[in-house]
């Protein structure tokens, strides 16, 4: 018994006319639009190098504590998504993703963080690292600041990489509030000025020659000391607070001493770690510890 191939025949055929309409309408629709890749633009850090980052960055790693305090003073920490072992302030920072050491951190984990720029200091990280992240693809912004004056000059340059310019650029409570008072308060004028009243002119029937006026008398100086103790919940407020009115003088010097009472078996062990700290901070010929 054979089966009629005829029905068989012809229905093959009508599915063959049915596929090359439907390809010759799909190749009629408007293709997918492509996805435009994010854009790019040039800046230069604060060691001289010209760098290729987003134009609107998301994602941050920060290799430095004192770059993750910036992040936060900045209101950016939802776009911190990675720090060092060592930044444990403000206390939210903890809980961040770590990715080891300020001398050896991990490419591995700074990679599966997908960051769109890994700030990094000169006097605590490695030029290695800079160079290991430039060759998987992850650019860095080096910052190098020496002096008060430099500190809040390279915070402002953070500000400008990191924040639209209608975006708050300081903690509020903080010396600098947004851009347009800082260039404001940087300059020594108030905020807000009340104009003085215009005097107004009155007739002098009998002007007389007024005598020159007096000389002023020599500026003099006088030298400020804080001196106390201060419990470690308020130092960074206090830093942040208390450095920018310092600005005003000169001469600034800051001195350093700190003193903790631990068990002999441990106080070497803690020497050590304390000795590690300050090399990765930079100050290890600086700061010692007796």
């Amino acid at each position: 018994m054979f089966i009629d191939s005829t029905p068989r025949a012809a229905a093959a055929a009508a599915l063959g006319l049915l596929c090359t309409g439907a390809a010759i309408c799909a190749s009629q629709e408007t293709p997918p639009a492509v996805q435009t890749p994010p854009a790019y633009h040039q800046v230069t850090d604060e060691i001289g190098r010209t760098i290729r980052v987003p134009q609107n960055i998301h994602r941050i790693v920060s290799l430095a504590p004192n770059l993750t305090e910036t992040v936060y003073a900045l209101g950016l920490q939802d776009r911190l998504v990675g720090d060092t072992d060592y930044c444990d302030f403000p206390p939210e920072a903890q809980l961040k993703a770590k990715v080891g050491g300020a001398i050896n951190p991990s490419l591995e984990a700074i990679a599966a963080l997908h960051p769109d720029l890994v700030l990094v200091t000169k006097n605590l990280n490695r030029l290695e690292t800079v160079q290991a992240l430039a060759g998987i693809g992850i650019p860095s912004y080096a910052t190098d600041p020496h002096t008060v004056e430099a500190i809040i000059a390279s915070t402002e340059r953070l500000a400008d990489l990191l924040v639209a310019p209608d975006e708050v650029a300081f903690d509020a409570g903080v010396f600098l509030l947004r851009k347009d008072y800082a260039k404001i308060l940087k300059k020594g004028a108030p905020v807000h000025s009340v104009p003085e009243p215009t005097p107004q002119p009155h007739p002098d029937p009998s002007p007389e020659p007024r005598p020159p006026p007096a000389a002023e008398p020599a500026a003099t100086t006088t030298t400020l000391r804080l001196v106390g103790m201060v419990p470690p919940e308020v130092w960074n407020r206090l830093g942040t607070k208390i450095l920018p009115k310092l600005r005003s003088g000169s001469d600034l010097r800051i001195g350093l001493e700190f003193t903790v009472t631990v068990k002999s078996d441990t106080a070497a062990s803690l020497g050590a770690d304390l000795q590690q700290i300050l090399q990765e901070l930079g100050l290890s010929d600086a700061v010692r510890v007796e």
